[in-house]
């Protein structure tokens, strides 16, 4: 289950994981890869965030991620991000 939390620390690298749907495998079946990426640029362009690594698996994926805004809230559930 996903859970919502607000990191209020900058300049600090948190480790990301995403599951699919009971574990299917979404990302390999809908292609799913290049919003994956795309999601990288947005976090690196609009947050100045950088992607230290990242593993991409059919079904899930872990991401390193180095902060350097104040507040992020660029969670959500359904794919939308605020700011």
């Amino acid at each position: 289950m996903s859970v919502k939390k607000e990191q209020t620390e900058k300049h600090r690298i948190y480790y990301c994981t995403f599951t699919c749907y009971k574990w299917l495998n979404l990302f390999e079946i809908t292609k799913l890869q290049d919003h994956i990426y795309a999601w990288f640029d947005l976090m690196q362009q609009k947050y100045n965030n950088q992607i230290l690594g990242y593993v991409v698996m059919p079904n899930h994926l872990h991401v390193l991620i180095f902060v350097n805004v104040y507040k992020v809230t660029a969670y959500s559930e359904a794919g939308v991000y605020e700011d």
